[in-house]
């Protein structure tokens, strides 16, 4: 983890993500019907997602053929705008954090998941200055700790559109995070 970056602890970060995704309403989301903490057992009822993450499905498929591409783009797009009506900044897209709900790409539409480093603002026009998310796909605002708004999740949507229609992220995209900063 990088110097800066605030680590949340494992039973926060989960209850954090469970509790933010049951709060969204997006038919693009990913879906929490309830949970109970069991001693310390996170226990959560969800549906099962038979294509696992979309990094799993690329995998197999290899480059999308242009309708399904498509498809995808908009229910991801959807899914990213759901959010912001809802004024919640993802700050963590990558196909690692979208989910299909079929092993067969034909049939698989894509949701967004792993809600763990969403952040809800008090207006669509506010600022965070926390380090969070993924730095391949991190916009450069949020590797410079800010200030940032809904919008990095538009640079992250970029980098994972990129991913699927080429199978690897930009090359001018940076890996490593202390290069960035």
């Amino acid at each position: 983890a990088h110097p800066r970056a605030r680590q949340r602890q494992p039973r926060e970060q989960a209850l954090a993500e469970v509790e933010q995704t049951m709060r969204v309403e997006s038919r693009y989301c990913a879906r929490v019907y309830r949970y109970a903490l069991v001693g310390d057992v996170l226990c959560v009822e969800m549906p099962y997602y038979k294509g696992g993450t979309l990094t799993k499905l690329l995998a197999k498929l290899g480059r999308p053929p242009e309708p399904l591409l498509r498809r995808w783009y908009l229910q991801i797009a959807e899914g990213v705008a759901d959010l912001h009506a809802q004024k919640c900044a993802h700050r963590d897209l990558k196909c690692d954090n979208i989910f299909c709900t079929s092993a067969d790409p034909e049939y698989a539409d894509v949701l967004l998941g792993d809600l763990g480093l969403a952040v809800r603002l008090d207006s669509s026009d506010a600022t965070i200055h926390e380090y969070a998310g993924t730095p391949a796909t991190m916009a450069p605002e949020v590797a410079a700790k800010g200030p940032y708004g809904l919008k990095c999740d538009v640079w992250s949507l970029a980098c994972v559109f990129f991913q699927i229609a080429t199978g690897q992220l930009p090359d001018w995209q940076e890996r490593n995070l202390d290069s960035l900063v």
